[in-house]
């Protein structure tokens, strides 16, 4: 086990930091886990506070508190929740207010009245003290001590989940950078296969058997394209690597170039695509991700619309913001529809009417995107085979 004492100080705190860190838990919501534990351990002692909390470098955050106390964290320094990060043992104060110096106004920094608490060690298997969990009152205790060691059981169930969730997070990291190199490799061998089947078309264009196989090759090739594209975003966004270049762009633009790649989709079914805007209309966003959001959007209502119907799209503007809809005369959604809109890999009650594939990534990637934005977006349907339109609320650019 890390001793703190055997190590110089500014190097073991690195370290413990470093651990503590790996833990993903600072400022963290509100958690269930966490927060049973900290009712157990509030009935279990019957006092009417317990807390989880971390000891940061300059902080202490409180990730549960049970009872009337509302902070996320606290300075660290002088605080009784700044454990000796050298001693494994429970801490009891049993009279605060007698201690010499009392550091009880750093407790809580909006109450002075605790006078007893008591706090097992969260300490990783390295031997590094990360946090405690604590019980406290408003009463003094002279004697306390009975039942404590379950407050340090309490403690390794924290540090168990904890470790528990790292090692998930490692391994979904592992497995998601492997996938990722398979599908970079996929994708790579499919483009040059849409490439090579474009560049045969330019040269044959007499040939109709050759043009027609080559045709089927560039679509097979572009779809599949188009999914792999979806599964990497999508892993890009649960890795945090999604970035935006914000910029002012022209919507009206950006939906001719999603007209002009689903034109020919749209051709297929007897589908028609109409943009009911006649101006540019300037907004801030990243125009290559807009681009997908749109696409995803005129899309999927390509897929759940009947032949020979029509997608609509317009947008109406204040100084703010610009609200653009989408709408399709589908299959409309259904009252469970609604709780599985923009959901990752949820497949919702309708099936597309030309057998189109759905990899359940588009609603998720435009809701994604959209919130990347600082937009909004909404769905609404009278039922089904009513349609549904969809709706996104974007920041307009400032013109000067």
């Amino acid at each position: 086990m890390v001793k703190a004492n055997s190590l110089n100080v500014d190097y073991f705190e690195i370290k413990r930091l470093h651990k503590l860190y790996r833990y993903e838990i600072l400022n963290t919501p509100p958690d269930a886990a966490f927060e049973k534990i900290a009712i157990l351990a509030s009935e279990i002692f019957k006092t009417p506070i317990a807390t989880i909390s971390f000891i940061d470098d300059k902080r202490i955050f409180f990730k549960s508190i049970v009872g009337e106390i509302n902070v996320v964290d606290i300075p660290r320094n002088n605080s009784l929740f700044n454990l000796n990060l050298d001693d494994y043992e429970i801490v009891v104060f049993n009279d605060i207010s007698n201690l010499a110096n009392s550091p009880t106004k750093f407790a809580f920094q909006v109450n002075d009245g605790i006078n007893f608490m008591a706090s097992a060690p969260l300490v990783s298997k390295e031997g590094f003290i990360i946090g405690s969990i604590s019980i406290l009152d408003y009463q003094a205790k002279a004697e306390f001590s009975s039942n404590l060691y379950l407050l340090s059981i309490l403690s390794s169930i924290i540090m168990d989940i904890l470790e528990q969730r790292l090692t998930s997070r490692i391994v979904i990291r592992t497995q998601r950078d492997r996938l990722n190199r398979v599908v970079h490799d996929i994708k790579n061998a499919l483009t040059t296969i849409k490439l090579s089947s474009e560049i045969i078309q330019t040269k044959t264009k007499e040939n109709e058997i050759v043009q027609t196989l080559t045709s089927k090759i560039n679509s097979a090739s572009g779809n599949t394209l188009k999914k792999i594209n979806s599964l990497l975003d999508t892993s890009s966004i649960e890795a945090g690597r999604y970035a935006l270049k914000i910029e002012p762009c022209d919507l009206l633009e950006i939906l001719e170039t999603v007209y002009n790649n689903l034109e020919l989709v749209a051709k297929s079914k007897s589908q028609d695509i109409k943009i009911n805007i006649n101006n540019p209309l300037p907004i801030n966003g990243d125009k290559s991700k807009l681009t997908d959001l749109f696409e995803n959007l005129v899309s999927n209502g390509l897929k759940f619309s009947f032949p020979n119907s029509t997608i609509n799209i317009g947008a109406v503007s204040d100084e703010q913001n610009v609200v653009i809809y989408i709408k399709d005369e589908g299959l409309g959604l259904s009252e469970d529809d609604y709780d599985k809109l923009f959901k990752k890999f949820v497949s919702l009650s309708s099936q597309p009417t030309g057998k189109e594939h759905s990899n359940g990534l588009g609603l998720f990637l435009v809701k994604t995107i959209t919130d990347l934005h600082h937009g909004k977006v909404w769905a609404e349907s009278k039922g089904k085979n009513q349609g549904t339109t969809f709706y996104i609320s974007l920041p307009r650019a400032v013109v000067d």
